[in-house]
């Protein structure tokens, strides 16, 4: 693919192809887009699996955090600590304000730029914008070389051309991928003091089956905008169920969700929703963190080093051949398969390192011990765990009916 950038916009030979209206288009695919060859048609999906989404809880007496407490809501404050009515939190119908910003917004946005037909479907979980390029096929061409191979959302990659745009397209990308896959949550925050309240807020990017998107997302923020991460969520058995409880008394399989790369919003007001509902609630959990007053970024990077107490049992999980072969393995921590998959920053640290290989197992940059002392004294540990979380759910018998590991490892 050759292309030339000139006064922000990018050109395919002599052809002009894209502009930040397209690059937020490309941001939607990334995100949740399929691409339909044969009938000409983009389908990207707008998810909301819940049809109502609820704001934060204040206490209208002192302004502090109020959560859940049996039936009703309290006030997080120690000084104050009322009963909260459930009224005080803004609701949004997400189905409906999904459609009513894809017609009169998304969809106006994208035509100013985009021949094409549109239409939208849905019901109360998802709803999808149908893009028709019948007539557009240059465009169709061009999105479907960008992607190439890859037809769907579960194995797209950040396109390699966005590296190479000016700041607006950069955000204007970004703030596609937040329509489709990005999700501000009130319910995600973290047990934290600042200085003026309780409880930090959080939102994250939402990844489905695609092993590869998160740390490309983490490292793009990085790159492109000197931005922190919290934490990635990896639905990994090592990260979901570090314990074994899923395992032995529910859902053997329930790591196996999507990814989440999660951030602090008060750091991205760069960006934007045009998600109407959504961008209601980025607004409440930047003005929350805002006026609660934190001073620590909580970036994940550089990593936190691995302890014995932060040991992780060995879960048969582990070897599940959904998961990439390069994070088809154990770990002790969510930052060693970001490594595992790629993460530039880490492998820069890790050159740094005066024993590579024990720092992919502590995250000790000064470490020289024999890291194969290191592996057998871990394993000693993964075991333990393991075992203990047998033992325990034999006493309960709620052992899962599906294949699982005995007493003594693989017997």
């Amino acid at each position: 693919m050759c292309f030339s950038i000139n006064n922000g916009h990018i050109f395919f030979g002599k052809r002009r192809i894209m502009n930040t209206v397209t690059t937020y288009l490309l941001g939607l695919i990334t995100g949740r887009g399929h691409i339909f060859i044969d009938s000409k048609t983009i389908a990207i999906e707008f998810s909301h699996a819940n049809e109502f989404a609820e704001g934060i809880a204040h206490c209208p007496k002192c302004g502090y955090l109020a959560t859940k407490s049996g039936d009703g809501l309290k006030c997080k404050n120690p000084k104050c600590g009322s009963s909260v009515s459930k009224s005080v939190k803004k609701i949004y119908n997400q189905p409906e304000e999904t459609k009513a910003s894809l017609r009169k917004e998304i969809i106006p946005f994208l035509s100013t730029s985009i021949k094409a037909n549109y239409q939208i479907l849905g019901n109360k979980s998802m709803t999808l914008l149908i893009i028709d390029l019948s007539d557009n096929m240059e465009l169709l061409k061009e999105i479907v070389d960008i992607f190439k191979p890859n037809i769907s959302f579960d194995r797209f990659h950040i396109p390699r051309i966005i590296y190479s745009l000016n700041e607006k397209h950069k955000i204007e990308y970004i703030n596609g991928l937040l329509d489709t896959s990005g999700f501000p949550s009130p319910g995600g925050w973290l047990n934290r003091d600042g200085e003026n309240g309780h409880g930090r807020m959080r939102s994250y990017f939402q990844i489905v089956r695609n092993w590869y998107l998160p740390v490309e997302i983490d490292n793009f923020l990085r790159s492109e905008f000197n931005l922190p991460v919290q934490t990635i969520d990896w639905g990994h058995p090592n990260i979901r169920d570090g314990n074994l409880e899923d395992y032995f008394n529910s859902n053997p399989t329930s790591w196996g969700r999507e990814h989440q790369v999660k951030f602090f919003p008060e750091y991205y007001t760069n960006f934007r929703f045009r998600i109407s509902s959504k961008q209601s609630l980025f607004r409440e959990l930047i003005e929350h963190n805002l006026k609660v007053k934190f001073s620590n970024k909580e970036d994940w990077f550089p990593p936190t080093k691995i302890t014995l107490a932060r040991m992780k049992a060995f879960h048969p999980g582990e070897e599940d051949i959904r998961i990439p072969k390069p994070a088809r393995k154990h770990f002790d921590a969510f930052w060693q398969i970001n490594l595992a998959l790629e993460c530039k920053y880490l492998n820069s640290l890790r050159i740094k390192a005066k024993n590579p290989v024990t720092f992919d197992l502590t995250g000790d940059l000064d470490s020289e011990e024999d890291p194969k002392l290191i592996q057998n004294r871990f394993d000693v540990v993964r075991e333990e765990l393991r075992k203990t979380a047998f033992e325990k759910a034999a006493a309960k018998k709620v052992l899962p009916k599906t294949k699982y590991w005995q007493l003594e490892k693989g017997s």
